[in-house]
């Protein structure tokens, strides 16, 4: 509720927007799981297709020709429904990413702003890097210590160990072939995506110094603000660096999902 109030109106509507994303997301991600069920069920026996309702519904609805048939084309269903899935969430997970870190940057810029209203004597009773950990540090904490893990509570963790118990239990040789697949995958993706990740780690933290920098030459230069009135300087030199960082961040943390979801859907 705090984090809330904290949020502009423009921000709590992109939040609602986003947590019906999430909601969006996960009703497909279930469905994705779930229609993998009947599947197997039809697999391990295609009687199942006529003591079934509903499959027994769609085998004459769509005039299928044989089980084979019906089998294949229900294969092909759930392929799409864990390919839409995997798309919807990693889209949701990208527009967490941006909501997260774009709220940082618009929430140390409206902090940044009030400080700068306060008199004088407010500036000179404290230390300018008590001042800049206030703006920079402790909102990037309450940020990727709190509101991103707080968004994505609902992990597939335990979907995932379901998911390998029952390839396991179905047949362990392939499964444990795909566990080297998935283990080639992982390294080469790693492989192609290090470069971008070290510059955009280089990134963030040069753009994270030039926080720092402009921030202690705003408060070593305090007087020569207030006396000549051109807080909008470094208002303005605050907000660009704030929004390079934002992005990077974004970014960074956006390939970071790339693994997982390919990982994903080499299982499928």
């Amino acid at each position: 509720r705090s984090i809330i109030y904290l949020m502009s109106k423009k921000e709590r509507i992109s939040f609602y927007k986003l947590s019906l994303l999430i909601l969006l997301m996960s009703i497909l991600d279930t469905f994705g799981i779930t229609s993998i069920i009947p599947f197997f069920a039809i697999a391990s026996n295609t009687n199942n297709i006529y003591s079934n309702r509903l499959l027994n519904f769609l085998f004459v609805e769509f005039n299928f020709n044989s089980e084979t048939q019906f089998l294949f084309a229900f294969g092909v269903f759930c392929i799409i429904a864990f390919f839409i899935s995997a798309i919807a969430r990693l889209y949701t997970q990208v527009n967490i990413f941006k909501f997260s870190f774009y709220f940082e940057y618009k929430l140390a810029n409206r902090i940044l702003s009030k400080s700068i209203e306060k008199n004088y004597n407010y500036f000179i009773t404290r230390h300018s890097s008590e001042f800049a950990e206030r703006i920079l540090s402790r909102v990037e904490q309450v940020i990727t210590g709190f509101i991103i893990p707080l968004i994505n509570i609902f992990a597939n963790i335990f979907l995932l160990i379901i998911m390998l118990i029952l390839l396991l239990v179905i047949d362990y040789k392939v499964t444990l072939s795909l566990i080297i697949i998935l283990g080639l995958f992982y390294f080469s993706l790693n492989i192609i995506l290090s470069d971008y990740v070290k510059f955009l780690g280089k990134k963030r933290l040069d753009t994270h110094k030039k926080k720092f920098k402009v921030l202690s030459e705003l408060i070593g230069g305090i007087k020569e603000v207030k006396l000549f009135n051109n807080a909008n300087i470094f208002l303005k030199s605050f907000s660009k660096v704030s929004n390079e960082y934002a992005s990077a961040q974004s970014t960074a943390k956006s390939l970071s999902l790339m693994p997982k979801i390919g990982l994903e859907l080499i299982c499928l």
